[in-house]
């Protein structure tokens, strides 16, 4: 249930019994913590869950404490957090989103409102791993284009230029496989001159 792992941090035991229950309905794998510094703790593992429900008011560190963490951590800075509390004030709901929550939900809750909120929580997750993913892919074709700064092998005549496979390319071949590139035809000045020379 690699996708559907949530941490969530929730100090009522019996709140938290009954959301784990919800969750585990939704097929969801859910580690269940009873405070901020045990929430803070499961953070510091090295595949912590994507996504985590917080619980604002909780003894010692509260919800916003681990939030506030959570993104001065860059390993775990684009973790998907949902706030989960009985508070209900509009203020509390700025301050939750402007902390970086991405989202916040006010008990009590409508269980199907929250399996929905969550799923998009796990989207919006999977997005920024394909993100991440394209990123990594062109920096490995940035990687590879640059290294065409290095020696190639040319032919002194005819300039054609010696890939990996042994092969024998021209200029244009080489580096329409190698780079995004593509070529317009001309004469550059010295040619147009010697052409000219040759017609006289």
């Amino acid at each position: 249930m690699e996708n559907r792992r949530i941490l969530m941090a929730e100090d009522d035991p019996l709140a938290r019994r009954s959301l784990s229950g919800i969750l585990a309905r939704h097929n969801y794998e859910v580690t269940a913590v009873e405070d901020g510094a045990a929430a803070w703790q499961v953070l510091q593992n090295d595949n912590p869950p994507p996504v985590i429900l917080l619980d604002w008011m909780m003894p010692g560190l509260n919800g916003m404490d681990v939030m506030e963490r959570i993104r001065q951590t860059p390993r775990i800075a684009s973790s998907y957090v949902i706030f989960l509390t009985a508070r209900q004030d509009p203020a509390d709901i700025s301050a939750s989103l402007a902390s970086g929550a991405q989202d916040f939900v006010s008990k009590p809750f409508n269980e199907e409102e929250l399996a929905a909120r969550i799923q998009v929580a796990f989207r919006t997750v999977e997005l920024q791993r394909q993100l991440a993913q394209r990123v990594a892919e062109l920096e490995l074709a940035l990687k590879r284009i640059t290294q065409l700064e290095g020696i190639l092998p040319i032919c002194a005549k005819c300039k054609k230029i010696r890939d990996a496979s042994n092969d024998w390319k021209t200029v244009e071949t080489y580096l329409q496989k190698h780079a995004p590139v593509s070529f317009t035809h001309g004469l550059c000045p010295e040619c147009v001159a010697q052409m000219l020379k040759e017609l006289e």
